[in-house]
């Protein structure tokens, strides 16, 4: 006897768990097991042995018990006292009745009772049907001397339990090896407490199972189903030919009703009951190990032998492609779909957190199929209300945002998922905005559709054509960046010319965000398959207004349930089509977008001066939603204009095309040399300036909403550390810093700005044409006539000379540019009221003045120091 073995049997005996010091004393004692060291089991041995035999022992609270045997009553502790005369039988055992044996002859002697009404017969009765069929029939003589009584009389206890079925099963756990191991417990209790309360059954039923074990969710099946009458049928086929006889012996014995099946005056329903494990398939089969048992049981059949069939999956194979889908397109075309219920799952060693119980009707008349998701409840204690999911699945219950009856043609609609979460969601019961009124997406487009796959190879930084992807897309902005790092594909790869979008949005159908961007008008630009480009009715939607509604809690509320895919989530067309919007009047829109833009831009630059002129600030209002309006088409022409130069040079270097041609005929005598700004090459210089420019000034005006607006922070500073600081983010531009610094009290983000300005005037205009730009600062003091410390500060640089006639005056005027070649006014604007808020100012050293020949040059600033 081995350990394990020795500590099973103890536990049987003694009727209640014990601690492993006193399974190990009890062994000791018996002398049940003995070590080949001869020195006595210990308890840590004890442990350590249980450890490994997990599917027999439970071990909680310092306690040991027996799996299968946790909580009997009177009637099987006296079996188990029974069996335990039979086990412990030495000349039986040696004669080859080894456990397997002895529960196969057990079973044929409860199904033998049953058939003589409870009478084993005579002897030689008994010894004809059972001992002979069970393998003893050479030990006929051992039988009678040794095993009959004790036999005997275990048969008869079993088969006069009220429920004997439990004893049953408790016993060919116990019993055979291969109950162990597999996995009979796989479906947690309330599952298979809902499985045997469905009303699915009938008085007189052919059970047909993928397994022939007497699984729990049988014994249900037979005790909330008394007087019923059953058959068993097996669809899978086992290797070991004397598992699949005991385990038909084990059904046999457990529903004890077959004589009644002479009974034609009844009618006989076939039910299917399919459930895990799951991977048990060929792979060669066109359906997916979810659902090749039920579609083995239908598929090539003249008549379908099942009436109704329970189909248990993991819940992604409600809504994955594939295999999957295909059979779900079968399914649900038929008519054969009852319910669809999904509910949390939990067995040891499957990492599988919700499944679906899917019943099939094959005789169905109605075109409704129940849809329910109990993941969905909170709170909702599954083993202790396990009945409520029967109640609605037998009653047909609808219970808000949990159950709900769906028409068949909606699932054809929703291209055949079965996800509950689709169906049952009540878009509708959202709370509604003021004014709106909730409408289907669909409705209020013209067009929808996904985009394609391009080859890799075809795509290059600065492709006639962008092809954008979905990170390409922004999460927190609804307007299109075209930057020079999307790739894009020449025009010629496409056999059809591509069109430009008018009042479209592009969103993401992968991921957790939609991303809503508006597709610039005019804009040539190709999609991923994972992007849809919506084309809007905009005589009911403006682009802007949808572009952000669709980032609303109540969309990703939606989404949520329209969303599919286990790893990365996706949507279908028509799951995005059926979101519900909510939408007001066109004038509502506009209103409410321009209050939007309003909002923003008051949040971006605040206006804290209490006593700020009202007139200056509905100005900065509205120039806030003129650079947010105008942004994006600017970004947009600058990607243009950059894709045809790139073109346009590619067509040079193939000798296709000069670049030193002129863009406008000549006329008769000029020169050439009198057009040169006519040439494509200064053209195309122009206008890749002026985009510059332009994009130059938002961002200049953009700061001079923040320096006019935003209330000044003044702290005690080190001007030439912060000048140092800032410099290192110009590695273009050889710097040096001169002189002692002083401490000023400065506002530290105005000043970035001030340096940021200074140096990027001359990049734009001084450096123009300078291989070796270089920038000095100089620091100095000097003491006014009321004794004050002034610090000043010397800006030099190495770029072009300022023209004879600079004037400062005007270079720190609002937009007044002094030179039509130095500049738009906007930098020595920001400069000076900068200055203005740090009590300081600004003067030019004229060009001609310079006495360092280095430089032609220089700013001076004036600050008060501390």
């Amino acid at each position: 006897m081995t350990l394990h073995e020795a500590i099973e049997q103890v536990l049987i005996e003694k009727k209640r768990k014990l601690t492993a010091k006193e399974l190990a004393y009890i062994i000791n004692d018996r002398q049940l097991y003995k070590r080949q060291d001869n020195f006595p089991v210990t308890a840590s041995q004890i442990t350590s042995r249980i450890s490994n035999y997990e599917s027999l022992f439970i071990f909680k609270g310092g306690l040991i018990s027996l799996k299968g045997f946790n909580q009997v009553d009177l009637y099987e502790a006296e079996i188990q006292q029974d069996l335990l005369v039979l086990l412990e039988n030495a000349r039986i055992l040696s004669a080859g009745a080894n456990k397997v044996k002895l529960f196969s002859f057990i079973l044929s002697a409860v199904i033998n009772i049953d058939k003589n009404n409870g009478s084993t017969g005579t002897l030689a009765e008994f010894m004809d049907t059972v001992v002979a069929e069970s393998g003893f029939g050479k030990y006929d003589d051992l039988f009678q001397e040794d095993f009959f009584e004790a036999f005997i009389k275990v048969a008869f206890s079993i088969q006069r339990y009220p429920n004997r079925n439990r004893i049953l099963q408790k016993l060919a756990y116990w019993l055979n090896p291969f109950q162990n191991s597999s996995g009979l417990y796989i479906l947690p209790e309330y599952l298979c407490s809902i499985i045997g309360g469905l009303d699915i059954y009938s008085e007189k039923l052919i059970l047909r199972t993928n397994q022939n074990m007497l699984n729990n969710y049988k014994l249900n099946i037979f005790e909330n189903n008394l007087n019923a009458a059953y058959l068993h049928s097996f669809a899978m086929q086992w290797a070991n030919d004397d598992i699949v006889k005991q385990n038909n012996l084990l059904l046999e014995a457990a529903t004890g009703s077959f004589e009644s099946f002479k009974d034609d005056n009844q009618p006989t329903r076939a039910v299917g009951i399919f459930t895990p494990p799951w991977g048990v398939f060929n792979k060669d089969s066109e359906w997916s190990s979810n659902f090749v048992f039920i579609m083995n049981e239908l598929e090539g059949r003249e008549k379908i032998l099942l009436n109704k069939a329970v189909l248990i999956v993991p819940e992604g194979a409600n809504y994955s492609g594939g295999k999957d889908l295909n059979a779900r397109k079968y399914l649900t075309e038929r008519n054969y779909i009852d319910s669809v219920v999904t509910l949390p799952f939990s067995s040891p060693g499957i990492a599988i957190k919700s499944i679906s119980i899917i019943v099939f009707d094959f005789n169905k008349k109605s075109e409704e199929v129940l849809f329910a998701d109990f993941n969905q409840m909170e709170n909702f204690d599954i083993e202790q209300n396990w009945n409520q999911i029967v109640t609605v699945i037998n009653d047909k219950q609808n219970l808000h945002q949990v159950s709900k009856k769906v028409n068949y043609q909606e699932l054809q609609y929703s291209e055949y998922s079965w996800a509950p979460t689709r169906y049952i969601f009540d878009a509708q019961s959202l709370p509604l905005k003021e004014n709106h009124e909730a409408v289907l997406l669909d409705s209020l487009l013209l067009q929808i559709k996904k985009g394609f796959n391009i080859d890799r190879k075809k795509l290059y930084e600065g492709g006639e054509i962008k092809y954008l992807k979905t990170s390409d897309l922004s999460q927190n902005d609804i307007y299109l960046q075209l930057n020079e790092n999307i790739l894009g594909i020449d025009a010629d790869e496409f056999e059809k010319p591509i069109e430009a979008y008018r009042d479209s949005i592009v969103v993401s159908f992968v991921g957790s965000q939609l991303k809503p961007t508006l597709v610039p008008e005019n804009e040539l630009i190709v999609f991923n398959h994972n992007l849809a480009i919506l084309q809007l009715n905009t005589a009911l939607v403006l682009p802007e207004f949808l572009a952000l509604e669709l980032k609303e809690d109540y969309i990703e509320t939606q989404l949520l349930e329209k969303r599919t895919g286990t790893t990365i989530p996706f949507l279908t067309i028509k799951g995005f089509c059926s979101l519900f919007v909510q939408i007001p009047s066109l004038a509502i829109q506009k209103d409410i977008l321009l209050q939007r833009n309003r909002q923003r831009n008051s949040e971006a630059h605040p206006v804290n001066n209490q006593n700020a002129d009202l007139s200056k600030v509905i100005l900065h209002s509205y120039l806030g939603i003129i650079k947010h309006t105008m942004k994006q088409p600017l970004a947009t022409l600058s990607s243009d204009i950059k894709s045809i130069g790139n073109y346009l040079r590619k067509k040079e270097e193939e000798n296709k095309l000069n670049l030193q041609e002129f863009v406008v005929d000549l006329l008769p005598g000029e020169k050439e040399s009198e057009n040169d700004q006519s040439r494509v090459v200064k053209t195309l210089e122009r206008l890749t300036r002026a985009i510059e420019d332009a994009h130059w000034r938002f961002e200049q005006s953009e700061m001079l909403l923040k320096i006019e607006t935003s209330e000044i922070n003044l702290k005690k500073e080190d001007v030439k550390q912060e000048i140092g600081e800032q410099i290192k983010n110009y590695t273009d531009i050889k710097f040096a810093l001169k002189g002692k610094s002083q401490s000023v009290f400065l506002d530290k983000h105005l000043w970035a700005i001030l340096i940021d300005n200074l140096i990027d005037n001359a990049r734009k205009h001084g450096f123009v044409g300078q291989s070796n730009p270089k920038v000095l600062f100089e620091f100095s003091t000097q003491k006014t006539i009321d004794d004050t410390e002034v610090l000043i500060i010397s800006y030099f640089n190495n770029g072009t000379p300022l023209p004879s006639n600079f004037n400062i005056d005007k270079f720190i005027s609002n937009g007044v540019s002094t030179n039509k070649e130095a500049g738009d006014g906007f930098g020595g604007y920001l400069i000076n009221n900068i200055l203005k808020k740090h009590n300081g100012r600004i003067e030019v050293i004229p060009s001609k003045e310079l006495l360092q020949n280095e430089y032609n040059v220089c700013f001076k600033i004036y600050l008060n120091a501390i």
